[in-house]
């Protein structure tokens, strides 16, 4: 199973190789757009500021083409959470 360290780290690799954005960038971005205007945006929060946007993000990286190679966009079985694996 992955640790947290691998996942920060593929995440880091991700943002800056698909968006040319920085980790603080991203979540700076996240910060000025609020929270999703849905039920899922009730615990966003500036300390939080990805709270409630799993299921946008992962779909619009499907529409724009933008899932990585090897990815899969996968949403919980509950729906109320969304998210990329590599089945590897």
């Amino acid at each position: 199973m992955n640790n947290k360290k691998e996942i920060t780290e593929r995440n880091r690799i991700y943002l800056k190789d698909y968006f040319k954005m920085e980790e603080n960038d991203w979540l700076d971005f996240l910060r000025n757009v609020g929270p999703p205007l849905n039920v899922y945006g009730l615990n966003w929060g500036p300390n939080n500021p990805t709270q409630g946007w799993c299921g946008g993000v992962t779909m619009a990286l499907r529409l724009s083409g933008k899932v990585p190679d090897g990815y899969i966009p996968c949403r919980h079985k509950s729906n109320a959470h969304f998210y990329m694996i590599n089945p590897n």
